[in-house]
């Protein structure tokens, strides 16, 4: 296999047969060419990131046994298209997204005069385009079937159909999208992947009048005038809160750092190691360590708006602890955090509590059923 794959990918006197990467394969370069059919879906189904949701977007079966080939398609499909997306899923999923395209803006090179020519990498480019139709197939392909396959232009078109994508929006991304595949192809009809339109001057002019533009100078402003329209709608689509996507990250830490001991200092808190013991105690279940990730991804959504309204509590170490013991006894730990991070003022509710009354916060943990009357009380703003 390997030896099939370095002769297929050889550059020779004209050009390589057909360019193959192997990388993106469950465990990487490290990992076996092939498993069978239950290895692959097993390393998906404890393993896969959310970079691999968005490699198999495109996975198609080519060669070999097509029966195989689209069973797997059929069986990775759940994994790859949620049927139910949360905010804290968005929030993580576009963050990722947006880290990814960052890096693949800072290896297309250093000198931004030459990046803002990538009509590929660079802002506003195809890349960005293809992120951008990508989120939305991660994110809402569990519940439109019609934008899991087809071409970039077909569910571009359905996304718009659909009602999530504005006619000038659309009209923004289609026409943009079409001109620079157009620029792309030309410059790289000697079979070299170049990226970059030439500077002003004869090559630029000759480009010009190939794609039907007057002269360089036109078809300069209106590349340079497409990509920012792009990356705009690429930054809107892409933006997460700073605060939420900060304070997140207190979960990945395995030692605090003298930024994050301030950053929870200021939240009300006296002993940071202590609540970061605490935070990472709730984001495993040893009776259930399947739904460890799910709780961690709940948990991390949860962060920011905790060490927030801790700020304002009386106690804030006592709504620590409240909502640290409540949470260790909930028997759904899960559902419990689902809850927090589709009900704020019950969130918040529920930590005033906390520091109040003990008490009240005693109750609750030996009656978890008293969490619906919170939720009531705290949705109820005409109760007295």
């Amino acid at each position: 296999g390997t030896n099939l794959i370095e002769m297929l990918s050889e550059v020779g006197e004209y050009g390589s047969i057909y360019r193959i990467d192997m990388r993106l394969r469950p465990d990487g370069a490290s990992g076996p060419l092939t498993r069978d059919l239950k290895g692959t879906l097993d390393y998906y189904e404890t393993w896969g990131q959310k970079w691999e949701r968005q490699a198999l977007l495109r996975v198609r079966p080519t060669a070999g046994c097509p029966k195989l080939g689209q069973e797997f398609i059929d069986r990775i499909s759940p994994f790859i298209f949620r049927k139910y997306v949360d905010d804290v899923e968005v929030t993580e999923t576009l963050a990722e997204m947006r880290n990814l395209r960052a890096r693949s803006i800072s290896q297309a090179g250093s000198d931004i005069s030459e990046i803002s020519r990538n009509v590929k990498n660079g802002p506003g480019g195809i890349r960005d385009i293809e992120f951008m139709v990508q989120a939305v197939q991660i994110l809402y392909g569990g519940q439109y079937p019609e934008f899991r396959e087809g071409t970039l232009f077909e569910i571009l078109r359905r996304i718009h159909q659909s009602g999530l994508l504005g006619e000038n929006d659309f009209k923004v991304l289609s026409e943009g999208y079409n001109l620079l595949r157009r620029v792309e192809h030309r410059i790289q009809m000697d079979d070299l992947q170049r990226y970059h339109f030439p500077l002003p001057g004869p090559q630029l002019e000759s480009l010009a009048l190939s794609l039907g533009f007057e002269s360089g100078a036109l078809l300069e402003h209106t590349l340079f005038e497409d990509m920012r329209r792009i990356h705009s709608l690429f930054q809107g689509v892409f933006r997460v809160e700073e605060e939420r996507e900060d304070a997140s990250k207190i979960l990945d830490l395995e030692a605090l750092t003298p930024y994050w001991e301030s950053k929870i200092k200021q939240a009300g808190l006296k002993d940071p190691a202590s609540f970061l013991k605490s935070i990472k105690r709730l984001a495993e279940d040893s009776e259930a360590p399947h739904l460890n990730s799910k709780l961690k991804r709940l948990l991390k959504g949860l962060l920011p708006r905790l060490m927030k309204i801790m700020k304002t509590t009386s106690n804030p170490e006592e709504a620590l602890q409240t909502f640290e013991r409540i949470s260790l006894a909930t028997p759904a730990r899960s559902t419990f955090f689902t809850l927090l991070n589709d009900a704020p003022r019950t969130f918040k509710t529920f930590l005033q509590l906390g520091s109040n009354s003990p008490y009240l916060a005693d109750r609750v943990v030996t009656y978890p059923q008293l969490l619906n009357d919170i939720r009531g009380l705290s949705e109820d703003e005409t109760r007295p």
